[in-house]
């Protein structure tokens, strides 16, 4: 139970002390956290779904329902943005889609990074692994030798917008970015070099961000692993912990996203 309670405090964006809860109060709220996690695919289809036909009311009614589910974990910050994005639907005179488009993907994108965060946390509790294979990589990546001066992340995605994302984001970083576009180019890479932190999207062609991370392994490279995703349902997740994941970035990324999660796995 420290352990659950250790890792769920650690998530930015949920407003409770979970360190004062009793094991029972724990498990009910460990359990409201799996029900947040379970319902949240099905939100955002209805969500999305309500844009595309630009059914505004209805997708202000998804919003209220989303607010409720994030209340109910005491996401307060992300609970407050939904509910004043459905306000401002309600309210606006004149509503346009571009605008409400570019709010819709902002919010989705911070409640699937904070869904992915939660599943991290309970991870191994409910799995019952009691480490599992994301702990037994994170053994091995702090096993792994490093290099020495600057640190190499090598970054794989099919998007080219993606890759350039990041190196505008790590631009002026104490990190060299090597980026390449699929995972057979990536293999070619890691043959002569020993990145300190690899950055795999899930979905490409031919070798998609799962089988690229088992083949980094049997290569015997051991850096870190982050997946980039915009999918926050169970299986995807799951899936990317059991290959070695060690962190996620939520597409579409940003700078804050990028700079607080890869210092805490390789440093600066």
């Amino acid at each position: 139970m420290m352990l659950i309670k250790k890792k769920v405090a650690a998530i930015q964006g949920l407003n409770i002390d979970v360190n004062q809860m009793s094991d029972a109060e724990l498990k009910k709220y460990e359990f409201s956290l799996n029900s947040f996690v379970e319902s949240f695919p099905l939100q955002e289809t209805g969500l999305k779904s309500a844009l595309g036909g630009r059914d505004y009311g209805s997708l202000s009614n998804w919003l209220s329902g989303v607010s409720d589910m994030l209340k109910g974990i005491h996401a307060e910050s992300l609970t407050a943005e939904c509910s004043d994005f459905a306000s401002y639907l309600n309210k606006a005179e004149y509503l346009s889609n571009t605008v409400i488009e570019a709010r819709l993907t902002a919010v989705l994108s911070d409640i699937t990074a904070l869904s992915i965060d939660i599943q991290m946390a309970v991870y191994d509790n409910k799995s019952g692994s009691g480490g599992g294979a994301a702990a037994g990589a994170a053994a091995e990546t702090v096993a792994a030798p490093q290099n020495s001066g600057q640190k190499l992340i090598l970054a794989v995605d099919d998007v080219a917008l993606f890759l350039q994302t990041l190196k505008t984001n790590l631009a002026g970083s104490p990190y060299k970015l090597v980026c390449v576009s699929s995972g057979a180019d990536a293999l070619r890479f890691i043959a002569n070099k020993d990145p300190d932190l690899f950055i795999l999207d899930i979905e490409m062609p031919g070798m998609d961000g799962y089988e690229l991370a088992k083949k980094i392994r049997e290569q015997k490279k051991f850096g870190p692993i982050i997946f980039l995703t915009g999918n926050a349902k169970r299986e995807y997740v799951v899936k990317a912990l059991e290959v070695g994941a060690a962190d996620f970035l939520v597409k579409p990324i940003d700078k804050q996203q990028v700079l607080s999660r890869i210092p805490k796995l390789i440093g600066e």
